[in-house]
C-alpha cells in the first residue's frame, strides 16, 4: 500500500485538490445562498465564464510545451531547442496575461450592459487581474512538469486549492460579496509565489535572451495550431452557455446552470486527474516505442477515472432526488436537467482522457470531432434556451454525447493502429 501511494502521489495531490473543491462545495454554496441574491449568483458564475477567456490565450500551450520539453530532454538533454521551448512559454504566458485583461474588460461591458457599473465593475476588474497573474505564473508549472517534477506541480496546486477555498469562505462570510472571486484567485496563487523554486524559474529566464525561438516554434506549430483551435472552440462548449443564458434568458437560471455545471465539472476533474498526472510518463513510453506499456498504463488509469466519476455522479443524483430543497440543491437545476448533465459529464470524462492520451503522441487525431462538439452543443443549448426549453436542450446534448464517445473511441483505435504500425516499420 505504501509503495502504491508513493508511486501515485501526484495523482493523489491532483485528486485531493479537486476533491477539496468538490467537497467544499456544499459549504460554499450555502455561503453563496446566504450572502448573495439569486441575481448576484448569476453575476458570480458569469464572472467565472468571462475569466475563462484565459483559455483563448493559453490555447493549449501548456499541453504542447510539456510534451515537447519532456521528449526533448529525454532524447537530447537541455539543448538549445529545449531552452527555446522555455522562452516560448515565458513570452506566451506574459503576453496572454495582458491580452486577457484587455479582452475581458471589453466583453464585460457588453454582457453586463443592463447593470449599473457600481454593481460589478470593481469586483470584476479585481477578479480578472487575479486570473491574469495566475496565467502568468502558469509558466512555472509548464517548466516544472516538463522537467518531470510532477510532484511539485500537483503538490503546489493542492496547497493552492486549500488556500483558495479558505479565502473564498472567509471573504463570503465577511461580506466581500463578488470580490470573493478575486480573493479566491489570489489565494490559489499564494503557495506558488511563496515557494523559492517558482522565482528561480523566472530568474533563469535571463539566460533565454540569446536563444532563438524559431527552431522550437517551428517544431510545435503544427501540433499547437490544432490544439489552439480545439481550446478556443472549447471555450464555446465550456463557458458560453452561462453567458448566453445570463444575457438572453435569465440571470437567475444562469446561476443555477453555473452551479450545477461547476459541481459536476469538479467531479469530472477528479477522475481526469488519474490520467492527466501520467501524461509525461505516457509521453516517454510513446517516445521510447513501448506500445504495450503506454497502452496498459492508459487503460488502467482511464478505468479508475471513469469508475470514480460514475460512482460520484450517481451519489450526487441520489442526493439531489432525496434532498431537493436541502442546502444548495434548491439552487441547482431540476431533476431531469440534473440527470442529463450528469450523463454528458460522465461521457466527457472519457473523451477528455482519450484526448490526453492522444496528445502524448504530439498529435490531435480527435481534432475534427472536438470542433463539431464544441460548436454544436452550445448552439443546441442556445436554441432551446432562447425558446425557454433549456432542459430539452440538455437532453438533446446528452444524446449527442453518446454519438461523440462512440466516434471518438473508433477514431482513437484507428489512430493507434496506424501510429504503431508506422513506428514499427522505422
Amino acid at each position: 500500500m505504501r509503495n502504491f501511494l508513493l508511486k501515485n502521489k501526484s495523482s493523489f495531490y491532483h485528486s485531493s485538490a479537486v476533491l477539496i473543491k468538490a467537497l467544499s462545495g456544499p459549504v460554499t454554496f450555502v455561503l453563496l445562498a446566504e450572502n448573495l441574491t439569486e441575481t448576484e449568483q448569476g453575476l458570480f458564475f458569469a464572472f467565472i465564464s468571462l475569466g475563462a477567456l484565459q483559455i483563448l490565450f493559453e490555447a493549449g500551450i501548456s499541453t504542447s510545451l510539456v510534451q515537447h520539453l519532456s521528449s526533448e530532454k529525454e532524447l537530447f538533454g537541455r539543448s538549445d531547442k529545449y531552452y527555446g521551448f522555455l522562452k516560448i512559454g515565458f513570452l506566451w504566458c506574459s503576453i496572454s496575461a495582458l491580452g486577457l485583461l484587455c479582452l475581458a474588460m471589453v466583453v464585460s461591458n457588453y454582457i453586463f450592459a443592463d447593470f449599473s457599473p457600481e454593481d460589478w465593475w470593481g469586483s470584476f476588474f479585481a477578479y480578472v487581474l487575479a486570473v491574469g497573474v495566475n496565467l502568468l505564473f502558469s509558466f512555472v508549472y509548464i517548466v516544472a512538469e516538463g522537467e518531470g517534477d510532477i510532484e511539485f506541480v500537483y503538490r503546489t496546486r493542492f496547497l493552492g486549492a486549500l488556500t483558495s477555498i479558505f479565502m473564498l469562505w472567509f471573504s463570503l462570510f465577511s461580506g466581500f460579496q463578488l470580490y470573493t472571486l478575486a480573493l479566491s484567485q489570489f489565494g490559489l496563487l499564494l503557495p506558488l509565489v511563496l515557494n523559492k523554486k517558482a522565482w528561480l524559474f523566472f530568474v533563469s529566464c535571463r539566460g533565454y535572451g540569446k536563444v532563438a525561438v524559431a527552431p522550437a516554434f517551428g517544431e510545435i506549430i503544427g501540433f499547437q495550431s490544432r490544439l489552439a483551435v480545439v481550446w478556443i472552440t472549447g471555450y464555446l462548449y465550456w463557458h458560453s452557455p452561462v453567458l448566453i443564458i445570463f444575457k438572453f434568458v435569465d440571470p437567475v437560471y444562469a446561476g443555477k446552470f453555473g452551479l450545477t455545471f461547476s459541481l459536476m465539472n469538479a467531479v469530472s476533474q477528479v477522475g481526469q486527474g488519474w490520467v492527466m498526472t501520467q501524461r509525461v510518463l505516457m509521453g516517454k513510453l510513446v517516445t521510447s516505442g513501448d506500445e504495450e506499456g503506454a497502452h496498459k498504463l492508459f487503460n488502467l488509469r482511464a478505468l479508475v477515472s471513469t469508475g470514480l466519476v460514475f460512482l460520484s455522479l450517481s451519489a450526487l443524483g441520489f442526493l439531489k432526488y432525496t434532498f431537493t430543497d436541502f442546502l444548495f440543491f434548491s439552487r441547482t437545476l431540476d431533476e431531469l436537467s440534473f440527470i442529463c448533465m450528469a450523463l454528458y459529464f460522465l461521457i466527457l470524462t472519457h473523451l477528455a482522457n482519450l484526448a490526453t492520451y492522444s496528445r502524448c503522441f504530439k498529435q490531435e487525431p480527435l481534432f475534427g470531432l472536438f470542433i463539431v462538439m464544441n460548436i454544436s452543443v452550445p448552439f443546441v443549448l442556445y436554441y432551446y434556451g432562447v425558446s425557454g426549453d433549456v432542459h430539452v436542450g440538455l437532453a438533446v446534448a446528452g444524446a449527442m454525447h453518446l454519438f461523440f464517445i462512440l466516434f471518438a473511441q473508433l477514431k482513437m483505435n484507428r489512430f493507434l493502429n496506424y501510429y504503431w504500425a508506422g513506428y514499427n516499420k522505422v
